[in-house]
């Protein structure tokens, strides 16, 4: 029996505490006819990220006596693919129960664990949302489209040893610390990734 306690989290209200983790569903899909999604209080989707993932190579899954560890490594279809395909989906067949898109927005490409350096990729889906105020022009350009293309990045992240404690730096292209907002904001994703 699925609890009746509605909740409200973050503004949005979810008919109970009942929430399917990332992965454990895919899409919805893989488990449509197996379990009735209306029921729970949402389903939080497997990680997408904006280009598509192949994810870690073989062997993914170990058993162990007490269980198993998996190590699937975000695979996904990629943004586009998810927005074609599985969003609808979710749209048609789930009213009631909450769909919480789990997006990840970089993938190390790179390291040179010596000098404690990773390259990553990162989408930063707030760059390019200050728009530039119309002129007359831009208005009878029918034909352009308002929709901001987020392109993935290259940067450099540095992990260094400080007494006790490392330090993390996103370093600019002349090897000083980068102090925009989107190095801001990688270096908080990664804190919360690690807490």
């Amino acid at each position: 029996m699925v609890p009746s306690a509605p909740r409200t989290v973050f503004g949005r209200q979810f008919q109970n505490p009942v929430l399917l983790a990332s992965g454990t569903a895919g899409f919805g899909q893989e488990l449509h006819g197996v379990i009735d999604l209306e029921r729970l209080g949402g389903l939080v989707t497997k990680a997408v990220s904006l280009e598509p993932r192949a994810g870690n190579r073989p062997p993914r899954v170990a058993e162990f006596r007490g269980g198993m560890l998996n190590s699937v490594g975000l695979a996904n279809p990629g943004l586009a693919a998810v927005r074609e395909r599985h969003l609808p989906w979710l749209a048609a067949n789930l009213r009631r129960a909450q769909v919480l898109v789990n997006v990840v927005g970089f993938t190390v490409e790179d390291r040179d664990r010596q000098k404690g350096l990773y390259f990553v990729r990162y989408a930063d889906p707030e760059a390019g949302m200050e728009k530039k105020k119309a002129g007359f022009m831009d208005k009878l350009a029918f034909w352009r489209s308002d929709d901001v293309k987020v392109k993935a990045e290259q940067y450099r992240v540095q992990v260094r040893g400080a007494s006790t404690n490392s330090e993390v730096v996103v370093l600019a292209k002349d090897g000083s610390a980068d102090q925009s907002v989107t190095a801001r904001r990688i270096l908080s994703l990664l804190h919360e990734q690690l807490k």
